[in-house]
């Protein structure tokens, strides 16, 4: 039907169906041959470095266009063009938010600043129930100055408690007495004043002190008074200058 045309006087095609053939001279020698147009696709879509469909993490792994407009798709819904199973399910998390990672992300650094509240007064470490609180370095260096120069360590033979005589003694292995006195009101001369535990026979450690110096109107507090141990008796020393001082200190005696 096509006798006595060249090739430029057939019909120009719009599309080219399936099942439709090409006269191809063969690059490897062997002549001239009917090539149906899908070995053409697959043979030219081979040839170009364009992967193997079926290593999409898309859920569309027919062809590349699919491909494309499901990750378009997502983008513009807000959605993820990554497979939701590299994720995982965002119901599981133990966040209140649940609606995306980055809301759950948020959620846990604010929880992360607010428990980590300092507690800045020993009353606040009394009172903490919250055990993320942390105490601050000032909490912590007035506990230790409460001890009142007992230091305590562990070895394989046990536990020991140093008090003021430098000699270790051996926790669980001794008795361990204390005494609690008060000064009441002294007055400007009170800056310094000796305590004497009459019901042990030397004081081996402080476990607590409390040092005032008043002045008009309002009282000052000052804690960081001197101390001295000598036998059972402690001295405390305050600056001079108050209008009166107030002192309790509570002692202990280990023995052996």
């Amino acid at each position: 039907m096509n006798a006595g045309k060249t090739f430029f006087d057939l019909t120009l095609a719009e599309s080219v169906p399936a099942g439709s053939r090409y006269v191809v001279e063969m690059g490897d020698g062997s002549g001239t041959k009917s090539v149906t147009h899908e070995k053409v696709v697959k043979s030219v879509g081979d040839s170009l470095p364009l992967g193997d469909v079926k290593n999409l993490q898309t859920i569309a792994k027919d062809n590349f266009v699919n491909a494309i407009n499901e990750i378009k798709q997502k983008s513009e819904s807000g959605g993820s063009s990554i497979d939701d199973s590299k994720i995982g399910d965002l119901s599981s998390l133990t966040t209140t938010a649940k609606d995306n990672l980055v809301n759950a992300t948020n959620e846990l650094d604010e929880k992360k600043i607010n428990a980590s509240a300092v507690l800045k007064t020993q009353e606040q470490v009394e009172a903490n129930t919250n055990p993320d609180n942390v105490a601050s370095a000032v909490v912590v260096g007035e506990v230790i100055n409460n001890l009142g120069g007992l230091s305590f360590y562990e070895d394989a033979s046990g536990k020991y408690v140093v008090g003021a005589d430098s000699v270790p003694k051996k926790l669980g292995s001794a008795t361990i007495k204390s005494q609690t006195l008060s000064s009441g009101r002294l007055g400007t001369s009170g800056y310094t004043h000796t305590f004497v535990f009459n019901k042990l026979s030397k004081v081996s450690g402080i476990t607590s002190v409390s040092a005032m110096g008043y002045s008009s109107p309002s009282p000052n507090q000052n804690n960081n008074c001197n101390v001295s141990i000598s036998g059972n008796r402690v001295t405390l020393r305050l600056a001079a200058g108050y209008n009166y001082y107030e002192y309790t200190c509570t002692a202990l005696e280990v023995i052996e």
